[in-house]
This record gives structure tokens, sequence and C-alpha cells, in this order.
């Protein structure tokens, strides 16, 4: 397996790392400058507004930087693929307005958008909507992950048209760190990490190897190999 690095994936770990240092740093100045005032507010076991700022501040990125540690344990699952595949990461396609897509796999299997998402405990989807299921039977509805995923293979297919190249571009999503996943009734491919390489392995070939370096060459305007480990 190889993988090209997208230059938005340099950036982005530039961005995380300098928003949580800069996070960090101001949620420190609020705490510091609550217990100046009343110190036995920050070491107490009470809960002052100063610490409740601090975690406001620090809980963005700290959520970016667990999507980050979530997408590299999905890498390292695909790391064990032949070095005729090849995985590009955080493709960010011209004029998109959806943001990057996680993983973008090429292979004899042809094109595959990979959306990772970590959600812990049991998730449902159920008529058409998303839902985090509590234990006591509540159940939370969130955004439509089928849809960004769908809607990213769409954008990566109508791209891939636009420079006249015609190819089917399927997508799936991986969950992390999830419980039990009910999706029966969802058209489209989901799976837990465990059972990413079973699905990728079944399916069907339809690439010619020439095809895959060119489109990896082609959605990345710099290309930055990394051998398996």
């Amino acid at each position: 397996m190889r993988f090209v690095v997208h230059p938005s994936f340099v950036r982005r770990k530039a961005v995380l790392f300098g928003s949580l240092t800069g996070s960090a740093f101001l949620g420190l100045i609020v705490a510091g400058f609550g217990s100046y005032f009343r110190p036995s507010l920050l070491w107490a076991g009470e809960h002052p507004a100063c610490l409740v700022v601090l975690k406001e501040t620090l809980s963005p990125t700290l959520s970016a930087v667990q999507g980050y540690q979530d997408e590299q344990a999905v890498l390292k699952k695909l790391e064990t693929l032949p070095n005729d595949y090849i995985g590009i990461t955080n493709l960010v396609l011209p004029s998109s307005k959806r943001g990057d897509i996680d993983i973008v796999l090429l292979g004899p299997m042809g094109v595959l958008v990979i959306e990772v998402k970590a959600y812990s405990g049991h998730i449902r989807y159920e008529k058409g909507r998303w839902w985090k299921v509590q234990k006591n039977g509540w159940k939370t509805a969130f955004k439509s992950v089928s849809g960004q995923a769908k809607g990213n293979g769409r954008e990566l297919e109508a791209f891939l048209h636009s420079k006249g190249h015609s190819c089917r571009v399927g997508s799936v999503l991986v969950f992390v760190g999830t419980e039990q996943l009910d999706v029966e009734t969802l058209k489209m491919p989901v799976v837990m990490t465990e059972a990413l390489m079973p699905f990728i392995s079944q399916l069907p070939l339809r690439m010619a190897q020439q095809d895959v370096e060119q489109f990896a060459s082609l959605l990345s305007t710099q290309r930055i190999l990394q051998p398996a480990r």
C-alpha cells in the first residue's frame, strides 16, 4: 500500500497543532485569571466558570485531533494492502464546499471514497435519519453522515468526468469505536474498522494499474509516496 499525502493534509496537521497550542494557552490564561481572584475555586473540586471556559475552549480542537487519530487508525488497516493500491488522504477537490474527503482509495477495485466516523455506543439508521441510542432507550439525532459520504463520492466522480475520465466512484462509511451499529435499511456500504479489509477484498476488479497511477497523479498536486510499514 502506498499513500499520496495531499498538501491539505500537511496544512491540516499544522493547523491542528497551532489550534491546540493556542487553545491550551488561552484556556490556561482564563483558568489562571480565575484562580488569581479565588484560588480555592481551581483546586477545591468545585466547578468554576473559568474551568468551564477552559473546557469549551479546548473542546473543538480536541475533537478535531480525535478525528485525525481515528483516520490514522483506518490508514493503519489499509497499510496491509499490496502496493498496487494507493490511498490519498484528506483530498480537497477544486471548488468543493464539502471540505476534505477523509481517504480516497485507488486500486484494482477502482475508486472508493472512505469516510471515517467516530461515534461511541449504539448507532442506528432509521427512516432516513441517524440516531445515537442511549442506554435508557432515548435517541439523539445527528447529521446525515451517509449523505456526506454519498455527496463526496458524487463530487469526485463529477471531477474525474470533467477531466475526461468516465469512472464510477464508490463510497463506504467506516465507524471507529462504535459498540453497536444498526444500519440494515441504509442503501450504502457501512462497516466497522475491523470489517473494512474484508469489504475491500470482495469488491470486483475493474481498474488497470496504469489507470490507478494516472488517477493518483491527477488527484494530487504533490505526490509524497510513503511505502507501507
